[in-house]
């Protein structure tokens, strides 16, 4: 079976880690609710149920599934400029640092997302860069007369 994430495109899994965090964020201030309420937790009516439930797991698999997805894409594409342009952008688009609200586990999830984005677009970008360069000399020998 096919993971939704595999088919989905940057904006929309950009749109998933922005509810992941927020759904984060969510967790947090009802675990804080539940620490500063006169309840006890098990007088509380809210379920406590968050310890079996690994958000990062989730993140990272989600993740994954679209960025195998986007650089199976990328791969069809003929190498060049155009291509490493959207390279660039995948590589941005799961950067630690465009997602400075994010919470320190899911920093630690796009940080391991990013650092296999690198690793496996780095051939991508060498081929791009042979391309370019190979089109720039036919380009200079025709300019050349030879």
């Amino acid at each position: 079976m096919v993971h939704w994430m595999a088919i989905a495109s940057p904006p929309i899994a950009l749109a998933v880690i922005g509810f992941l965090i927020w759904r984060e964020r969510m967790q947090h201030r009802e675990a804080e609710e539940r620490y500063w309420s006169p309840f006890t937790a098990a007088e509380s009516d809210t379920p406590d149920n968050y310890s079996s439930f690994s958000l990062e797991e989730e993140l990272l698999q989600q993740m994954l599934a679209s960025v195998k997805a986007q650089l199976a894409h990328l791969r069809g594409q003929q190498p060049g400029p155009a291509r490493s342009k959207r390279v660039r952008k995948l590589r941005a688009d799961f950067h630690p640092d465009r997602h400075p609200g994010a919470g320190a586990s899911i920093q630690a999830v796009l940080q391991e997302v990013s650092s296999i984005v690198n690793t496996r677009t780095e051939s991508l970008l060498v081929e791009d860069a042979r391309a370019s360069a190979m089109a720039d000399a036919v380009a200079q020998g025709i300019r050349l007369g030879l």
